[in-house]
């Protein structure tokens, strides 16, 4: 019997998931997802949470099944990654700018150069404030590896 999409998706990304081969939490998906661009947010939330078959979503949108199943596969491994979660943890620490970088090139996976053309800061300026960023979230891993009762308060 095969597997159905859901599971096809979050076995093959490798994401943590309970004895039913799910994602532990809907919550988890539904915070992570709320951090995405509107499309993609929407797309995510319609198989992930919804169950909608990527037929009737390729469908909706005109455009091929396998397109969308690629397009979910390559959502769900960016928040996944340790970069998305750990940037996702530390936003409240960033102030403005930083938050405006890190939301078009890390949370909705622009490149750079979309980054530089979506918010008119220069290319050398982005890369400053992605060095700076990286340094905030370092700063909170080894918090959360002195602190450790912190770290659980925030699972």
């Amino acid at each position: 019997m095969p597997l159905t999409l859901k599971e096809n998706f979050l076995r093959s990304v490798g994401t943590r998931r309970d004895k039913s081969g799910f994602l532990s939490d809907q919550s988890v998906i539904e915070a992570r997802t709320n951090l995405l661009d509107p499309e993609d947010r929407n797309l995510l939330r319609a198989v992930l949470i919804y169950n909608q078959p990527t037929k009737v979503v390729a469908q909706i949108n005109r455009t091929n099944t396998s397109i969308i199943r690629r397009r979910i596969r390559r959502l769900i491994v960016r928040i996944s990654s340790p970069q998305f979660v750990s940037v996702a943890r530390s936003l409240h620490l960033l102030n403005d700018e930083q938050f405006t970088v890190v939301k078009y090139h890390i949370l909705q996976g622009r490149s750079l150069q979309a980054t530089v053309d979506a918010t008119s800061l220069r290319y050398h300026t982005i890369r400053r404030v992605l060095a700076e960023v990286d340094g905030i979230v370092a700063g909170l891993v080894k918090a959360e590896e002195k602190y450790p009762l912190h770290q659980e308060r925030y699972k």
